[in-house]
C-alpha cells in the first residue's frame, strides 16, 4: 500500500483526525488562528458529535477544554505536510486539501454545523472565545489561568458578542449576568439598537 492510500485509511478511520480535517477545510479552508481558538471550534463542535467527544477527550486547562489526542494528530498533520501550522495559524496545505478530496464527505448536517462553528469563531477576538466557552461550559475553568480576567469582562464580552451578531440577545444577557428583561433595560441605556423580530 502506498503511502496516501495508507493516509487516507487512516484518516477514514480515526474520527478525531477525520473531524480536524474538515474543520480546517471548512469555509474555504480559513485558517484558523492560534491553538487556544482551534481547541474552542473543536471542542464545541464535539459537543454536537458523540464520537467527536469521546475520541478528542477535552479536559480543563489553563486556557479552558483542552485535547492532548487532537494537539498529537495536529503535530502528526503537520509531519506530514498535511497542515500549515507556522505560528500555531493552522489551515489545510495543498496537499492536504488534495487528500481530503479523497475522503468520503461528511452527513451534511455535520458539515453545516462545522461551517457555522468555524464562522461563529472567524472573527472573535481571543477573550471572546473564551468568554463563549466559559459561560457555557463552566465545568471547563477549573484550571483556567485566565477565569477570572474573562469573567471580569464578561459584561463588555457580552455586548461585544452582541454588536458582532455572534449570539442571541437571551445568550449576551445570560454572559452578561443579568435577567433578559433587566439586559433590554441595559441595552436601552448604552444606546445599543435592538430589533425585536
Amino acid at each position: 500500500m502506498d503511502l496516501e492510500k495508507k493516509m487516507i485509511e487512516g484518516i477514514k478511520k480515526d474520527p478525531l483526525k477525520k473531524y480536524i480535517l474538515f474543520l480546517l477545510n471548512s469555509n474555504n479552508n480559513e485558517h484558523i488562528k492560534g491553538k487556544t481558538k482551534f481547541m474552542k471550534e473543536l471542542f464545541f463542535i464535539s459537543k454536537n458529535i458523540p464520537p467527536l467527544e469521546n475520541e478528542a477527550g477535552f479536559e480543563p486547562d489553563n486556557f479552558g477544554p483542552n485535547s492532548d489526542a487532537a494537539a498529537n494528530i495536529l503535530h502528526e498533520l503537520a509531519m506530514l505536510g498535511l497542515i500549515d501550522s507556522k505560528k500555531e495559524d493552522y489551515k489545510l496545505t495543498e496537499d492536504g486539501e488534495k487528500l481530503l478530496k479523497k475522503v468520503d464527505d461528511l452527513p451534511k448536517n455535520e458539515e453545516n454545523m462545522i461551517f457555522f462553528m468555524k464562522d461563529l469563531f472567524n472573527d472573535l477576538t481571543y477573550d471572546e472565545s473564551l468568554a463563549l466557552v466559559y459561560c457555557n461550559y463552566p465545568n471547563m475553568t477549573s484550571e483556567s489561568l485566565v477565569k477570572d480576567k474573562i469573567m471580569g469582562k464578561r459584561k463588555k464580552l457580552a455586548l461585544s458578542l452582541l454588536k458582532k451578531g455572534k449570539i442571541s440577545k437571551s445568550k449576551a444577557a445570560e454572559i452578561y449576568g443579568v435577567p433578559l428583561r433587566d439586559f433590554y433595560d441595559i441595552l436601552h441605556k448604552k444606546g445599543v439598537s435592538i430589533e425585536l423580530a
